[in-house]
């Protein structure tokens, strides 16, 4: 079965940041579907903060409708205010009572398109503002709650658990990574696990090797980036080359760091694929250990067949993780060498698998869905 489905996130699908809402879209539009890309969290306030969003997309193309492609069209919401983390508990509480009321604002020709949707997906965003009016709106909707992130890891306004909280009675289906991440809602919800996709047919070309010697360690993106931990490395571990990938301030003095800033992902992946360790440098956040099942570089570097460099608070038990103490040299050292000494033509790969499965899963959900429905 296919249809139609709208997508909402706080990602530009034209971006080259790459994050899993772009990749199931991209399956989406694969298996035939009508899609609508939607970024929401945006508005005249993120000038403020001078998001690199607003440089995406031009103005004449905000609240209007774009053609990326044959059935792919995106919408680049833009009210009049978005709710945005003013860093103060009190500030947050006041600017709670006009944030409180996104989820109201006009949505112009964007309407029309979700009257119309089959499915409409939301991740952890500010989009969860319009699932009440949402459900009002396409009551026949197969309403999917895509939760990649715990709002108590990656923060935001304290509004967005509100919203989430609201929102919750509508979902049809709520679609985790991680079992770490089931106990967050009520028994009453459908929450169902679904792994997160890999582009495997990206990794699956062979590319020229771009480093000019071995020693090889890539760190890639900025989620709870532990930049001590990354200088630590550094100084104990003189003989590797750490390259860091992602918007990293260049304050470093250690002459093995080497930084290659924000990259398109194509560029990104002969370095996955030749180097020799892979990094993945969690600062420590109540309820982050939901990332061994959700970190997309940690599925990059096991698809890459790399040994992994983990802080010991992440549990996983996959037989190419290294455990690290943060803080400790000692543990750091040790953690770099264990690395070095994995087998890389054992690590398995098996339970890697593209966007396609999350979609199909979906989608199957979908179909038991309306089959209740019609019994109803």
């Amino acid at each position: 079965m296919t249809g139609r489905v709208v997508l909402m996130s706080e990602h530009v699908y034209g971006s080259d940041r790459r994050a899993g809402f772009h990749w199931l879209a991209d399956a989406y539009a694969d298996a035939g579907w009508h899609v609508c890309f939607v970024t929401v969290g945006v508005s005249p306030f993120s000038n403020l903060k001078r998001d690199y969003r607003l440089g995406l997309v031009p103005r004449s193309a905000r609240n209007r409708m774009q053609e990326v492609r044959n059935n792919f069209q995106t919408y680049f919401w833009y009210p009049t205010f978005h709710p945005f983390s003013l860093k103060n508990a009190l500030a947050n509480k006041l600017s709670g009572i006009l944030f409180g009321r996104y989820g109201n604002l006009s949505l112009g020709t964007l309407e029309a398109v979700l009257r119309a949707a089959d499915t409409i997906v939301l991740e952890r965003a500010a989009g969860l503002a319009l699932v009440p009016r949402l459900r009002r709106m396409a009551p026949h909707a197969f309403l999917v709650y895509r939760v990649s992130d715990d709002l108590r890891v990656v923060g935001g306004h304290p509004v967005l658990t509100q919203f989430e909280s609201r929102a919750l009675s509508s979902f049809d289906l709520v679609s985790v990574p991680s079992e770490f991440m089931v106990p967050l809602f009520p028994e009453t919800v459908p929450v169902k696990v679904q792994r997160h996709g890999l582009k495997t047919a990206l990794f699956d070309q062979i590319n020229p090797n771009p480093y000019q010697g071995g020693g090889n360690v890539i760190s890639v993106g900025t989620t709870l980036f532990d930049r001590d931990v990354v200088e630590m490395y550094a100084t104990v571990c003189r003989d590797l080359t750490f390259h860091l990938f992602g918007a990293i301030s260049p304050t470093f003095a250690q002459p093995n760091i080497v930084l290659h800033g924000e990259r398109p992902f194509v560029e990104l992946v002969p370095y996955l694929q030749h180097a020799d360790i892979g990094l993945a440098p969690y600062r420590y956040r109540p309820g982050c250990e939901y990332l061994s099942h959700t970190s997309n570089k940690i599925m990059q570097y096991t698809y890459c067949r790399l040994p992994v460099l983990l802080p010991d608070f992440i549990p996983c038990n996959a037989t190419n993780v290294a455990h690290y103490r943060p803080g400790n040299r000692r543990s750091i050292y040790d953690a770099a060498m264990r690395a070095l000494a994995i087998d890389r033509k054992t690590i398995d790969i098996r339970s890697i698998h593209t966007w396609a499965v999350l979609q199909n899963e979906m989608e199957a959900s979908r179909v038991i869905s309306l089959g209740e429905r019609r019994r109803v």
